[in-house]
């Protein structure tokens, strides 16, 4: 991730955003990618993470998939080695007011939060307490990367609706006014100059299913990350979350029309 220093812009990240009390967050996520640590047995990282976060339920464990393949072309022969890794558990939170699901993985914590989104304050809180466990248990030495990624999720009737909804909907060839659009995938990365962080917004159609192809969504993924982190604590982890926060926000109010602001105010 390759950042343009030459110029600069000040990220104002106190500054105070919309309420919109029907915003379609399907997930918030923070993400903590760490350098690789040895990962404890199942029996020892479950007791420590039970007595650690006494609320969550240890789910599966998660695995990488791999394979190898080596050919002997004098033999005409191809053999393939299959291989499964537990790289960490996923434990769930699941109660009338939070819906969390994170995944404690040997090189970093995926901290997910899914609908009801309880607003950016206490996610964030809730997000550096499981950070604070996955530091006791791993005792990693640095941050990498850190990211922070919202995707929406908003009902359509029509494809046509879109145009509602974003500022830059998708459009039709020049002279093909005939044409139907039925779906479309967008997306764009931006860097912020004189800052080290990567903003990338995708937005997309996601259709019906076979059963129910008239429900369809529009999604919006807005991703901001950052690998210019050296505390795991402290003033530059709180501040580049504030700053974090403050882009994604205005990736999302900078993509989405006024019509679309009233409708997730509960004024549409």
């Amino acid at each position: 991730m390759a950042f343009d220093l030459t110029r600069t812009f000040r990220i104002p990240a106190d500054d105070e955003f919309e309420s919109l009390p029907k915003a379609p967050v399907a997930e918030a996520v923070i993400h903590f990618r760490t350098p690789t640590s040895g990962l404890l047995s199942r029996e020892e990282l479950t007791s420590r993470l039970a007595a650690e976060l006494p609320d969550f339920n240890v789910i599966r464990n998660v695995v990488a998939f791999g394979f190898e393949a080596t050919v002997d072309a004098e033999a005409e022969t191809e053999h393939v080695k299959r291989s499964l890794e537990r790289t960490g558990l996923r434990l769930e939170k699941r109660t009338d007011s939070e819906n969390l699901v994170v995944q404690f993985l040997r090189d970093g914590l995926v901290f997910s939060q899914l609908d009801p989104y309880p607003g950016w304050h206490p996610f964030v809180v809730a997000a550096l307490n499981v950070w604070r466990v996955y530091r006791n248990v791993f005792a990693p030495r640095e941050i990498e990367r850190i990211g922070v990624r919202y995707i929406s999720k908003t009902a359509l009737r029509t494809v046509s609706e879109v145009k509602d909804l974003l500022e830059f909907p998708p459009t039709r060839p020049r002279e093909m006014d005939f044409l139907d659009i039925r779906g479309f995938v967008f997306q764009t990365r931006f860097g912020v100059p004189g800052n080290p962080y990567e903003v990338a917004v995708a937005r997309t159609i996601q259709p019906g299913s076979p059963d129910r192809p008239s429900e369809m969504y529009l999604i919006m993924d807005i991703d901001v990350a950052t690998n210019s982190v050296t505390s795991l604590e402290g003033d530059l982890l709180s501040t580049r979350l504030r700053e974090m926060r403050w882009l994604k926000n205005k990736a999302f109010f900078g993509s989405i029309t006024q019509m679309a602001t009233d409708r997730f105010k509960g004024e549409a």
